[in-house]
């Protein structure tokens, strides 16, 4: 049984003593008394966990212990000379070593052979504080610091009770006259029931199994073996492996995202509810608490403590006898009773039986009505002390409405007055700012016509200017593109007889080199064969033009001229065949 229920037990039980008593009386005065001042106030924290960071981490963390799993390690060899009785295997390198250290080799056999003195052994080392797995450790312990600062902040915030209890009461009953003043404050960090009530609960689980994750990976034998080696510090080397193996990608993926994680990754909104004036119920609760301070203070004032439980003894005592007594008169009148009925004992038992069964359930469905009777008549006197004290607040209520009412009317009309003279001044100020900014605004825009006016002249003129000079270039311009023309037909003219005088100096060249005997270019190739072409093209056009100046200049040397002959015809050379 919880703390809780032990209490409320012990409530319960009170209540039903008291009320046994009949003291719903006292009990109604105590909550009439200026229920008003009751007041609790209990302070809530709504609080919106982000998803997004517990999701990469549990993302992240099937990686990581994957990662851890590999058990990533290098052999470290150690390496020394030591002397021949003390060697227990050789090895490749003590081989290799012997043989570049031939001073070693000291003794000789029997059979011509040799014996060195001493020789190189290697031991060779497992280690595991490689840099992945240091990169390992030092994300956990990053993932630990991350996780725990959050989980507790949010626990602190949703799992803590904080109330605050006031209560001031001053009543009368008969000769005596209260006066009570209650005030608590309350904080309870963890509270069982506001934990087991957490509207995140399911969200503060996952952080918590994500946090004993990390411990746990934290605490195996790799990570032991790891922490003693010096840890790493940011920025981080990229590696091979954490490029290219899959779970420790995933790790460094993870590390990023948490160097990069600015935010608290929750947020935590507080609320106070207030329970002022107090229900029925929650009133008769306390009510019963201070009927029984009340009485804790006389019993203890008075110092009764004795002597209530002597009495108290005393009235047990007496019950029970008196319990005892009534038993046996009921024994005897009941053996009384089967006498007369005639019937055996147990017939007689079983028919009481029913009876009796009968008549409980009566008493039960009575003693409920009988409560719900008082629980009403209490809630009525409750109701009736609060209905007077809000007549009171009511009629105050009006009465501060009217003068409110009054108050308001009052200054709205000065406000309406001082308003319509604020208005006046404004609309008289502001005509004659209109007045003035118009005249400006005028004169502004006469001398601004003026200036344009002016600056159009001024446009016109140079833009005829330049439009007779423009006209002038050009014509200079069309001279010079009709002498830069004919200057380009001579050029193209001279560049033409250039080319056929390089052609027939080349030709000549060939020809003198072939008559020789000398040893011409490969005319063989297409490139070689077309420029040969164009040489041969080229000696004939001399040839031809030649030929005509020959015969012009044979006629008038060898014939001549008669006019009754037939001129003789022509020769063709042969090379025109």
């Amino acid at each position: 049984m919880s703390q809780l229920d032990i209490l409320f037990r012990a409530v319960e039980e009170l209540r039903k003593r008291t009320s046994e008593s009949g003291n719903e009386r006292q009990l109604k005065r105590i909550i009439s008394a200026n229920p008003d001042s009751d007041r609790i106030e209990v302070v809530k924290t709504d609080c919106k966990i982000e998803k997004d960071w517990i999701e990469a981490i549990e993302a992240g963390l099937v990686h990581v212990e994957k990662a851890i799993n590999e058990e990533r390690q290098f052999i470290r060899s150690n390496g020394e000379v030591v002397p021949i009785e003390k060697v227990k295997q050789v090895s490749r390198e003590s081989v290799e070593h012997l043989a570049r250290h031939s001073n070693l080799l000291t003794r000789e056999t029997d059979n011509d052979g040799v014996i060195p003195d001493k020789l190189y052994t290697v031991e060779r080392l497992t280690d595991y504080a490689v840099y992945e797995n240091k990169f390992l450790y030092m994300l956990l312990c990053y993932l630990r610091d991350f996780v725990s600062y959050r989980y507790e902040k949010i626990c602190e915030l949703t799992n803590t009770y904080s109330g605050s209890l006031q209560i001031k009461k001053d009543f009368r009953s008969g000769n005596s006259k209260t006066a009570v003043e209650i005030k608590l404050n309350e904080r309870i960090i963890n509270d069982e029931y506001t934990s087991r009530n957490n509207p995140v609960r399911d969200d503060i689980d996952r952080i918590d199994l994500i946090l004993k994750t990390v411990v746990m990976l934290l605490s195996t034998p790799l990570m032991e073996d790891v922490s003693k080696s010096p840890m790493l510090k940011p920025p981080i080397t990229e590696t091979n492996v954490l490029k290219m193996n899959k779970h420790f990608k995933g790790a460094k993926e993870l590390y990023y995202f948490l160097a990069a994680y600015d935010k608290d990754g929750f947020e935590a909104v507080q609320r106070t509810e207030v329970l002022s004036p107090f229900k029925a119920e929650t009133a008769e609760d306390f009510a019963e608490v201070i009927a029984l301070l009340s009485f804790m203070t006389y019993e203890h004032g008075l110092g009764l403590r004795s002597y209530l439980k002597e009495n108290y003894e005393r009235i047990l005592k007496e019950e029970e006898e008196e319990k005892l007594r009534e038993l046996k008169r009921k024994i005897k009148s009941l053996k009384k009773r089967i006498e007369e009925s005639g019937k055996g004992a147990e017939e007689y038992m079983l028919l009481l039986e029913q009876v009796n069964r009968s008549l409980e359930s009566d008493v039960a469905a009575l003693a409920a009505a009988k409560a719900e009777i008082e629980k009403l008549n209490a809630n009525i006197g409750l109701l009736q002390g609060n209905i007077e004290s809000l007549e009171k607040s009511v009629s105050k209520h009006i009465a501060e409405e009217e003068r409110l009412k009054a108050e308001h009317a009052e200054e709205m009309q000065k406000a309406v007055n001082v308003c319509a003279e604020q208005i006046k001044n404004l609309m008289d100020g502001h005509a004659q700012e209109m007045e003035a900014i118009n005249s400006a605004h005028a004169q502004e825009i006469e001398n601004l016509n003026e200036a344009n006016d002016k600056k159009l002249e001024d446009i016109k003129e140079l833009m005829q200017a330049e439009s007779e000079r423009a006209d002038e270039r050009y014509s200079v311009l069309q001279s010079e593109k009709s002498e830069a023309e004919k200057v380009m037909k001579e050029l193209a003219l001279q560049l033409e007889k250039m080319q056929n005088d390089k052609l027939l100096s080349d030709a000549e060249l060939n020809a003198m080199r072939k008559r020789l005997g000398v040893e011409t270019d490969d005319f063989t190739t297409e490139v070689r064969f077309d420029e040969l072409e164009k040489q041969f093209n080229a000696l004939k056009t001399l040839f031809k033009e030649e030929w005509k100046k020959t015969k012009k200049k044979i006629r008038r040397e060898v014939l001549k001229p008669e006019t009754d002959k037939k001129p003789v015809a022509e020769d063709k050379p042969k090379g025109e065949e």
